[in-house]
């Protein structure tokens, strides 16, 4: 009975000794190859990178590659493995993910691949894209640009924002606006249009509308958005006026805390905080009043209370409603909030 049972036990454990090797062999090679077009992807070579690829897909890759690094300026490119490879014999499955970036934007794609041995070298005989590709910007601020003006406004549903003799500094998205940030001496009028929520500012500041003078306004909207609701004035006296080290310095800090609150997600593949862009109408603003502290205001078109009021010290909504006269609806996406790292 002991020998019945020993011998197959056996035979299991010879198996697993002599395939296991070659599995992990199969396994370590197929890595080598998925190297191999992350290195010819790196080094921007095409030729080399064509060459992972069967004959008959080439002329749509190459187009592909040509995109990518040509049309939409991406410098430099990672692959990232998703899953487990599915190996059987001279065929093989694999997922991968592949980022592509340059200093301000970068492109996510999700890659099914479809692999042949031909010659003992794996060979990619179909490529399909798997769900939605995702064009999301890295945004920073200070950029190049940044101007000191005469005044400004920005007025936006219930709520209005100016500043007199104030630094701009704008984003550093080429041949487009979506984030601005002001400092110098400001003023904040919100007034709702909805008497019930008068009434709530009422019960906090003795006032059926909120009032303050700020030091600054941090803002994400769209490129229809700066066109349309915000105007600038300028003064040639300060045409060629440029913002001090210490300026620049102190927008860079009260961007980073404004920053991770609207239109951000945390890329998962190397953790990096990327933007998208607002549509239309949809805005954020945050700013700080001398009296009452640091606020959020957020217009969210497709949601049932399009105007939300927030406030920092206690992390309260205010108020949260629809203005009467609204009958726009376009997407937001409401701040991605980490309270613990951005302090008042």
């Amino acid at each position: 009975m002991k020998n019945r049972l020993f011998i197959p036990l056996f035979l299991s454990a010879l198996f697993a000794f002599v395939l296991y090797p070659r599995l992990h062999a199969e396994e370590h090679n197929l890595n080598g190859f998925i190297g191999q077009i992350q290195t010819s992807l790196a080094n921007k070579d095409i030729a080399a990178y064509l060459g992972n690829f069967a004959q008959e897909i080439r002329s749509i890759e190459e187009e592909s590659f040509k995109d990518k690094f040509d049309i939409f300026q991406m410098e430099r490119a990672s692959l990232y493995k998703t899953s487990e490879s599915v190996l059987g014999g001279e065929n093989a499955e694999v997922f991968l993910q592949a980022l592509f970036q340059n200093s301000y934007s970068a492109i996510i794609e999700t890659w099914h691949l479809k692999l042949l041995k031909v010659n003992s070298q794996w060979q990619i005989t179909k490529k399909n894209i798997a769900g939605n590709v995702s064009s999301l910007y890295k945004i920073q601020i200070p950029s190049n640009k940044a101007e000191r003006v005469e005044s400004i406004e920005v007025e936006h549903e219930d709520i209005k924002l100016t500043f007199k003799d104030a630094w701009l500094f704008y984003d550093n998205i080429p041949n487009l606006e979506t984030a601005l940030l002001i400092i110098g001496k400001g003023d904040v009028r919100f007034f709702p249009s909805n008497p019930i929520e008068r009434h709530q500012l009422k019960l906090s500041y003795k006032k059926e509308f909120l009032e303050d003078k700020l030091t600054y306004a941090c803002l994400r909207f769209s490129n229809h958005f700066f066109h349309n609701n915000i105007k600038i004035n300028k003064s040639p006296e300060w045409k060629d006026a440029k913002p001090s080290p210490e300026d620049r310095e102190a927008a860079k800090a009260i961007f980073s805390k404004h920053y991770p609150r609207s239109f951000t997600v945390e890329n998962s593949l190397n953790k990096e905080l990327f933007s998208i862009l607002p549509q239309g109408d949809e805005a954020v603003f945050g700013f700080r009043g001398d009296k009452h502290g640091t606020f959020t205001y957020v217009y969210s078109p497709f949601t049932d209370e399009e105007i939300n009021l927030y406030r920092w010290k206690d992390k309260q909504i205010i108020n949260l409603y629809s203005p009467t006269k609204s009958e726009r609806t376009i997407l937001i996406f409401w701040p991605n909030v980490r309270s613990e790292k951005l302090p008042d």
